[in-house]
């Protein structure tokens, strides 16, 4: 794996601690994630960011790790920028407790050393 993409595997594998680390806060209650706006936000903010960090992973990375939806992770990211009243609560609920927990085990899969 090169430097570059390892650094951004990491800084992603980071941010998605910082989401389980606000669903812990909010006792993994929805309600409580719609209800609690900072820690809600916080949770976009950390979403839109791993789908920038998507974008600058390489793409021989890319191909080699094609289990990973790279163009939905950046999707996403493009909504919560550029269309962000357009995203459902529930979308980015779905997203903080079913998709970045999949993407941290992948990426943890991933540099887990070859035997």
């Amino acid at each position: 794996m090169k430097l570059r993409d390892q650094t951004i595997a990491d800084k992603i594998l980071e941010y998605c601690g910082e989401i389980e680390n606000i669903l812990v806060r909010l006792n993994h209650s929805e309600e409580a994630f719609r209800k609690d706006k900072g820690l809600s936000a916080g949770a976009v903010f950390y979403i839109a960011q791993i789908g920038e960090l998507a974008a600058h992973v390489s793409e021989e990375f890319k191909e080699e790790h094609n289990e990973i939806p790279w163009r939905e992770i950046k999707g996403m990211r493009n909504i919560l920028i550029h269309e962000y009243h357009t995203a459902s609560p529930k979308t980015i609920w779905e997203t903080a407790t079913g998709d970045i927990p999949a993407l941290r085990n992948m990426l943890i899969e991933i540099r887990k050393p070859k035997k």
